[in-house]
């Protein structure tokens, strides 16, 4: 559970997790570290203010719209991997935001 301590940022960052110490919080961040301690059955251990805030997220970044959970900060004509595309991205962040 060290890497899931080492990825936290504050609460009023957007998200709680990010992918690695030097990126900014994220929502593939906050799904990782929401299934890592699922993984190692570590959430009922986390206070539930805790993980309402969490939920509260993740729901956030759902789009009724296109049904999809689409990271906040991701623009479709300026994705930061070129070998990925809009659907990529979106139906990868909606597989593990649905998980988490």
């Amino acid at each position: 559970m060290d890497w899931v301590k080492s990825t936290a940022s504050r609460p009023d960052a957007g998200f709680d997790f990010r992918i690695s110490a030097s990126l900014s919080p994220d929502l593939l961040g906050q799904c990782f570290a929401v299934l890592s301690l699922e993984l190692f059955d570590a959430l009922p251990q986390i206070p539930e203010v805790d993980r309402a805030r969490w939920r509260s997220q993740i729901a956030g970044t759902y789009q009724a719209e296109t049904g999809y959970f689409v990271e906040p900060s991701l623009v479709a004509d300026e994705l930061p991997v070129r070998g990925h595309n809009w659907q990529y991205i979106t139906w990868q962040s909606t597989m593990f935001a649905r998980s988490a």
